[in-house]
């Protein structure tokens, strides 16, 4: 393929919208930036290329040298989109399309101070660490771009490429003004590296930046709304970054909710953490830019622990508070598969005198543990959980319906925030640090489905895949705190074993908020 001068192309003017700005202000050596599709993330990484070369400290001849590198997954993605994109916005410069694909400007006293560029950028594919390590080792250089960074998988290779920057320009030469890696993503899984990194180490010196969802989750009715195929509705978000960049404008993400699943919306188009699920989740309440603590949640003092457990194979305890403001705050989590005796008395109990030594407690559990077990017919889970201190009591239902509605009811509210004194605080609020719940709440925890000549069918039957053991302990709490509009008619096989209907009041029995 030929040389391609694109010299004499269009110039563009690039505006950063916020989340950009203060991605562009930051020197530390790792910087990410996470959001949905189409929010002009890609064109700020390129700005950022420009914005390094013009900063970097001239030479003794008067020029900025910098020497950089653009990785994409595969060298397809590369050509048809990365490269197409550079061409467009850095017309200057000279691109030589046969590998290794490299970039070239220079023009002398291109500044107002009479310093010239001179930069040089090479581009590559990266995906496989035994072949492409190599790539990276041979690599002197300023800085490093990676594009759509969620294709990545391995961290090994985002290791080696932060060991190759920082190696140019010659320190005999000129200071190094600024060396590091940059990268852009859409959404990824929680076991992504991305993802340990921004949410779980937080090493020093890595910051990542999060641009706002391109769609909010709204009612049914509401003027310019699209509903996706799990029957929930959207509409833009007015903290949307680049709509005046796309041809369609708004349009551009509501023509894509229809026949879309929420679990992809919200990947895609929300830029929240998880995966493109084959299913219905069964929170579509939940929206992690509202919902989930920028720090790990503090207990409040003065206010007593309200613990939610839940029994079966894995024994689980959601660590809650609720105010008197009505915000549900859930601090904390844990799980097992040892037995409630040593689960309370192993892990919990250490947990609580550590962490939250000094705090009083409430307890309520899924119904359920009421039920003698078949080898003692003396003990059941919550006596065991009573034998170790800890008073606890049934929570009104294990319906699965009346328990989702309690938890998604303190999601929609707002409520004045007991810290703060905010007006507009949500009504529901997890600590990062919760995990196992989090990935539920991202998708995990869904509805099964059926597959049907029309398509995906869903039951109202949970998959129960391993993430409903710490939802229902979570539940146990909401429910026995949710004041439903009408008094709930449920059947409650396990808190009543002969099946007969069951009315369940809410009456001053269960706390009042």
């Amino acid at each position: 393929m030929p040389d391609i001068d694109t010299s004499k192309a269009i110039n563009r003017v690039y505006r950063p919208y916020p989340t950009m700005i203060d991605f562009h202000k930051s020197d530390d050596q790792f910087r990410g930036v996470v959001g949905g599709t189409g929010t002009g993330k890609s064109i700020a990484m390129i700005a950022e290329c420009m914005k390094r070369g013009r900063e970097q400290e001239p030479d003794q001849n008067g020029w900025r040298r910098t020497r950089g590198a653009v990785v994409r997954q595969s060298y397809p993605s590369l050509l048809q989109t990365t490269i197409k994109s550079w061409k467009e916005w850095v017309p200057q410069g000279h691109m030589v399309m046969s590998p290794p694909l490299r970039w070239t400007w220079k023009q002398e006293k291109f500044l107002s101070d009479g310093t010239g560029i001179d930069m040089d950028v090479i581009f590559l594919s990266v995906k496989d660490p035994r072949a492409d390590i190599g790539k990276l080792r041979s690599l002197d250089l300023t800085w490093l771009w990676v594009n759509e960074a969620q294709e990545i998988r391995d961290r090994l290779l985002i290791e080696w490429m932060m060991n190759r920057v920082g190696r140019f320009p010659d320190p005999q030469t000129a200071p190094l003004t600024w060396s590091g890696l940059f990268a852009d993503a859409n959404a990824m899984p929680t076991k992504h590296w991305w993802y340990q990194w921004a949410e779980v180490l937080r090493p020093n010196g890595y910051k990542f930046f999060r641009q706002p969802a391109c769609l909010l989750t709204c009612e049914k009715g509401t003027p310019d709304s699209a509903e996706d195929a799990c029957g929930v509705f959207w509409k833009i978000n007015p903290l949307c970054e680049n709509i005046r960049g796309q041809a369609k404008g708004a349009k551009y993400w509501l023509d894509q909710v229809s026949g879309k699943h929420t679990s992809w919306i919200k990947v895609n188009l929300c830029g929240e953490y998880g995966q493109s699920l084959d299913g219905k989740p069964v929170y579509h309440e939940f929206e992690q830019e509202r919902h989930i603590a920028k720090v790990d949640l503090e207990p409040i003092q003065g206010l007593p622990l309200q613990l939610g457990f839940d029994w079966g194979l894995n024994t689980s305890c959601a660590i809650c508070q609720i105010t008197p403001q009505g915000q549900l705050r859930v601090i904390d989590e844990l799980s097992s598969i040892k037995g409630t005796r040593q689960f309370v008395r192993d892990d919990l109990k250490p947990l609580l005198a550590s962490r939250y030594a000094g705090f009083s407690v409430l307890a309520w559990g899924e119904p359920s543990g009421n039920i003698r077990s078949q080898i003692d017919d003396q003990a059941t889970c919550m006596s065991e959980v009573r034998a170790q201190g800890i008073d606890i009591k049934a929570s009104p239902t294990n319906n699965p319906k009346a328990c989702r509605e309690a938890v998604a009811s303190f999601m929609l509210k707002r409520v004045t925030s007991f810290v703060t004194g905010e007006r507009s605080a949500e009504g529901f609020i997890v600590s990062p640090r919760c995990t196992m719940l989090l990935e539920g709440f991202r998708g995990e925890y869904k509805y099964k489905s059926v597959q049907t000549s029309a398509g995906a069918m869903y039951k109202d039957e949970i998959d129960e895949c391993g993430m409903d053991h710490l939802q229902d302990a979570l539940s146990s709490v909401a429910v026995a705190y949710d004041r439903p509009r009408i008094e709930q008619s449920v059947i409650n096989r396990m808190g009543n074993p002969n099946g007969t209907k069951l009315t369940i009041g809410y009456s001053s029995d269960y706390p009042q908020i």
